[in-house]
């Protein structure tokens, strides 16, 4: 596939389409963008079979791709179900809705080309949710009813729970689940696929930053139950979880968060004295980037843009941390942020950065460096 400047893969894909149409005499395309036998199956058999399983519908969410679904049902709901909400969903980078194209990595929901369908609908409400928010919706329905779902899926619970505000009591909320994750478990369910494309790693750091860290860093393989920070010992390097998985416990058996591929460790100690108060081990065979203090310290002293940078990043980074830890003590609920280490539920969620920052170059371009070097 060719990348189109304006439209993405999506629009080279539509102009060879084209072509083929204009060339080949025997070709035919169906069109599931802009055909509305898409609308009308949708209507007569996913509109009528939820119109039938339920007395009423409040709210109904549907992920927005190529639009067969959502503009189907919308139609048939708003028949059988007048005071129906429909909810469109859609990710952050989908230009349907008029949201400005950005380079998505989870396929299957929104378009680099709003699709014609998109104006047989007009939604109640839309929502967009960033991949981050996806890939963490999918994990918490995992841990919480081990059912593998897939990334359109994780979007919709995603927008469900952004919602869940606006729902009155005793109103019946339905969701449309188009995929489940078995074809997801290299991308949205493996830790370094989400740490080189989703997560962020210090993300004002330039290509040069990040072979540097490469070359002054040591990688260092962890077997599950080793322990790699000890509260109350001092830390002398900085950390990056390249694979694998560490556990934060507290009080020497307490887990209050895990650690995975594109996670930073140390970075406390970097900035002050103090020792830490919470310990690291391995919960499952890891390889991590050990920098020491001592080497990323001079670094800051002789290089006066390299520190500007690495402390910018690093404010988000803390800033992020301090705001999901004061809603893990129920001062405020997070707001999207993307928080490090600890989460209001004590659970892990292995987000480094904020989604407005394009870390994910850094993450892949250091794993690349470490990769060469072999």
């Amino acid at each position: 596939d060719k990348l189109h400047p304006e439209t993405g893969y999506l629009g080279t894909r539509l102009e060879t389409i084209q072509h083929l149409l204009e060339t080949e005499p025997n070709a035919i395309w169906l069109n599931q963008y802009a055909n509305v036998a898409a609308k009308n199956v949708h209507a007569e058999q996913t509109g009528n079979e939820i119109a039938e399983e339920f007395e009423k519908v409040d709210w109904i969410f549907v992920g927005a791709g190529t639009m067969g679904t959502i503009t189907g049902v919308a139609e048939r709901l708003r028949e059988k179900h007048p005071g129906v909400k429909v909810v469109a969903v859609e990710p952050e980078g989908s230009v349907t809705f008029g949201g400005k194209s950005e380079p998505r990595h989870i396929p299957g929901i929104g378009t680099s080309v709003r699709p014609p369908l998109a104006d047989h609908v007009d939604p109640d409400h839309i929502v967009t949710i960033t991949e981050a928010d996806t890939v963490e919706s999918c994990r918490q329905f995992v841990r919480d009813y081990h059912l593998l779902v897939g990334g359109s899926t994780g979007a919709v619970l995603a927008a469900i729970k952004e919602k869940a505000s606006e729902f009155a009591p005793g109103e019946t909320i339905v969701a449309i689940s188009p995929d489940l994750g078995e074809k997801y478990l290299d991308t949205v369910y493996e830790p370094s696929w989400v740490a080189a494309n989703i997560d962020h790693i210090l993300p004002n750091l330039e290509d040069a930053d990040v072979a540097w860290m490469a070359t002054a860093g040591r990688q260092q393989q962890i077997s599950r139950g080793e322990v790699l920070i000890s509260a109350g010992e001092p830390v002398e390097a900085l950390y990056i979880v390249l694979d694998g998985e560490l556990s934060v416990t507290l009080g020497g058996n307490k887990v209050v968060a895990a650690l995975t591929a594109g996670d930073i460790i140390g970075e406390m100690s970097l900035i002050e004295k103090r020792s830490p108060s919470v310990s690291v081990v391995c919960a499952a065979d890891a390889r991590v980037l050990a920098i020491p203090h001592s080497v990323v310290r001079s670094r800051l002293e002789s290089d006066t843009a390299f520190a500007a940078r690495f402390y910018e990043s690093f404010a988000a980074f803390l800033s992020c941390r301090l705001r999901s830890t004061m809603a893990l003590f129920g001062y405020g609920e997070p707001e999207n942020e993307e928080m490090v280490g600890f989460d209001a539920q004590n659970e892990s969620d292995n987000r480094v950065l904020s989604p407005e920052n394009a870390g994910g170059d850094s993450m892949r371009q250091l794993l690349a460096h470490l990769d060469a070097e072999k």
